[in-house]
């Protein structure tokens, strides 16, 4: 899949997805169960930013790291709104 077919299925810019390529943001609580989905891996592995090994063992889950991204997403929109 090409960058802009994934940023369309999205809903988002090609420049979105280059800047999560780059590392300069981070996707949108929106659309990463989309973006894993389709990239076929799991939350940790999309923030953690390598697959996950075989025998590896996560101590969270994909509902506890999105939990977590939302509430950090929240914070920053309240600060942002606040300065």
């Amino acid at each position: 899949m090409t960058k802009a077919a994934l940023a369309e299925w999205l809903g988002v810019s090609n420049k979105t997805v280059s800047k999560w390529e780059t590392g300069k943001c981070m996707p949108d609580y929106s659309v990463i169960e989309l973006l894993c989905k389709e990239l076929e891996i799991t939350v940790a592995e999309l923030l953690d930013g390598d697959e996950k090994a075989d025998k590896s063992v996560r101590v969270y889950d994909d509902a506890q790291v999105l939990g977590l991204v939302k509430r950090i997403q929240v914070l920053e929109q309240h600060r942002t709104s606040m300065a």
